[in-house]
């Protein structure tokens, strides 16, 4: 689990009631729900039986996205955002839209990158004030000044281009979840990355 009690990996079922999932499934289909067969013949002027099971459609999103000017060893100041969609909303539309600003001082690599490129330990503040959150209430928790580390390898055991959160892989570049890529990079000075997953349609 990223920051946050409810937030980026649990499952998607659960994201659609009220958490964040971490991962997205690739089924969007109940399939148990299902009638097992077509109607033998037409139905008569009373129904034997409950109509059928119809899912519901719900479009999750759970996107955490940053950029940062890093210099290892020395520093790291930037932002983080955090979107979220736990059902409620339409196709491109939020119970959150969070952001914080990021500044850190360098840490020890954690023991599982030892060659990691760099490491921080970082302090994350609310913009609270800013016009452009949004906070339906569902966030209320979520949205407080959270520290954490990040470290990032150009080639974590062999998955390229990774971010690690609290010396733990967290993602990689090119990763895909729900529908989503992941993008995560460094460039010697600037460090950027989007993971989660947005607009995914989870049928339950």
């Amino acid at each position: 689990m990223k920051h946050f009690p409810f937030l980026l990996v649990a499952s998607l079922a659960v994201a659609c009631t009220s958490s964040k999932g971490d991962s997205a499934s690739d089924d969007t289909d109940d399939d148990s729900s299902q009638p097992s067969s077509e109607p033998s013949g037409e139905p008569s002027s009373e129904p034997s039986a409950e109509p059928g099971y119809e899912p519901t459609l719900f479009i999750l999103s759970s996107y955490f996205a940053g950029e940062a000017d890093i210099v290892p060893g020395t520093s790291y100041e930037g932002y983080e955002s955090y979107d979220l969609n736990d059902g409620a909303y339409g196709v491109g539309e939020y119970n959150c839209q969070l952001v914080w600003d990021a500044s850190g001082v360098s840490a020890a690599n954690p023991a599982s990158c030892a060659n990691c490129e760099f490491s921080f330990d970082l302090s994350l503040t609310p913009r609270s004030d800013a016009d452009y959150i949004v906070n339906d209430g569902t966030c209320d928790d979520t949205f407080t000044a959270i520290s954490f580390q990040y470290a990032y390898s150009s080639d974590y055991e062999g998955y390229g281009a990774s971010v690690l959160y609290d010396g733990s892989l967290w993602s990689y570049d090119g990763n895909v979840q729900g529908t989503t890529t992941h993008a995560v990079s460094f460039d010697g000075s600037k460090f950027s990355y989007g993971i989660g997953y947005v607009d995914y349609y989870y049928y339950y």
